[in-house]
């Protein structure tokens, strides 16, 4: 494959942008990216996993927001397990900031509303339980931080404890400005939309502060088989820890897991899936798991070929060490990465998905101006040198569902 020489074509250009830190807590960035006369909100609150019980959680995300933003479909709210994120496409950004605002800062969280958001929570979290990929991924993280885990699908009988007292009570002690992100991109005028929400969100008063929660340690070791009796089909997770963005190792880790299992023409999807068709679908990605960044190895197999799966997986994993990434897929991993970050901040909503999470973990917004320089000139040795040093076999760990 012929890979087209990079030039100053592939670099993103930083958009005009402005940002504070207000005195309550609250980072606050804005961001002129007008291809619509639209504009992205993300509201970022971070919760202590470890404080915080997951339904009660799950179900203020559902009943944070008041009917006029709900129900038109413009904003949503949707609880991980490190926090809640509220998202937003509108036309008219003040009025729908001054809705959210008062939304935040002014909650009302009736019984009514929180038993109704208790069932269809519970409804969707018995669907997800059903789901292979989703249930294997609940085993991983309960393979991965044992004990110290709480799980992210709760059962009919938590939702049905949470009550409206119980989300306020949460609200109160845990929703604050402390460590919150409030990100608006698009058709915006960065400085005056600074202003405006400094303006506006300045009289939050700040929860009780407690430390930012740290990552979840990982435990968990080898590789668990967990049956499933009667499926059809076997999902392989396998993780291991790497670098997070703001670490100068990171490009180099993310071409190697490119060349590993990061597009159609990977090591892992000519290996697993076009040779030999030991599976339906296969990748390597770099994600966050429990608040850690780390490498995830996903692969959908039949469940008679599941061992085949399985010694395949790692013996692409030795090969990467054996037979070290060439110039060549080293080129091809870094058009690629290089080409989806410039297509993801094409649009609106893609830009602020992925500065939503950059900036969470303290990064410019500039950042990705610096990710695809730093791809662009990362060298062969240091993606070679990434790859012995974080994809070795024996730093992975996970399950097998089937």
């Amino acid at each position: 494959m012929t890979v087209p020489a990079l030039t100053g074509e592939w670099a993103f250009p930083t958009p005009p942008h402005s940002e504070v830190n207000l005195a309550n807590g609250l980072r606050v960035v804005a961001v002129r990216a007008p291809s619509v006369p639209l504009t992205e909100i993300r509201l970022r609150l971070p919760l202590d996993p470890a404080r915080t019980d997951p339904a009660t959680a799950q179900v203020l995300a559902a009943t944070l927001l008041p009917g006029p933003l709900r129900d038109t479909g413009s904003f949503a709210a949707e609880a991980d397990g490190r926090g809640i994120t509220v998202t937003g496409t509108v036309l008219e950004t003040a009025s729908a900031l001054d809705a959210l605002v008062t939304a935040v800062t002014a909650p009302r969280y009736t019984e009514e509303a929180c038993r109704a958001a208790a069932r269809g929570l519970a409804v969707r979290a018995g669907l997800l339980r059903a789901d292979p990929t989703a249930l294997a991924m609940e085993h991983l993280r309960a393979h991965c931080h044992g004990d110290g885990y709480r799980t992210m699908l709760p059962d009919g009988r938590a939702f049905a404890a949470v009550t409206a007292h119980a989300v306020a009570r949460l609200h109160a002690s845990a929703i604050g400005p402390a460590r919150a992100l409030l990100l608006a991109v698009g058709s915006v005028d960065p400085e005056r939309a600074v202003r405006e929400v400094a303006t506006a969100w300045a009289a939050w008063p700040p929860a009780p502060v407690s430390a930012a929660a740290p990552a979840a340690r990982v435990t968990g070791t080898g590789v668990r088989f967990v049956d499933r009796p009667g499926a059809q089909r076997s999902q392989i997770l396998l993780t291991a820890p790497v670098p997070v963005p703001s670490d100068p190792r990171f490009p180099a880790v993310a071409l190697a897991c490119c060349v590993l299992g990061g597009s159609f023409s990977s090591r892992l999807a000519s290996a697993l899936r076009e040779d030999t068709g030991l599976a339906y679908q296969v990748q390597a990605i770099l994600t966050e798991h429990a608040g850690d960044r780390v490498v995830l190895l996903q692969a959908d197999t039949a469940a008679d070929r599941t061992e085949a799966a399985v010694r395949a997986l790692g013996a692409e994993l030795l090969r990467l060490r054996e037979e070290p990434p060439t110039y060549e897929e080293v080129d091809g991993a870094r058009a690629f990465l290089i080409g989806t970050v410039l297509r993801t901040a094409a649009s609106q909503a893609g830009l602020a998905d992925h500065l939503v999470g950059a900036l969470e973990t303290g990064t410019v917004p500039d950042a990705l101006q610096g990710l695809t320089a730093a791809l662009a000139h990362t060298g062969r040795d240091e993606v070679v040198a990434a790859a012995h040093a974080y994809l070795a076999p024996e730093r992975f760990t996970g399950v097998v569902v089937g």
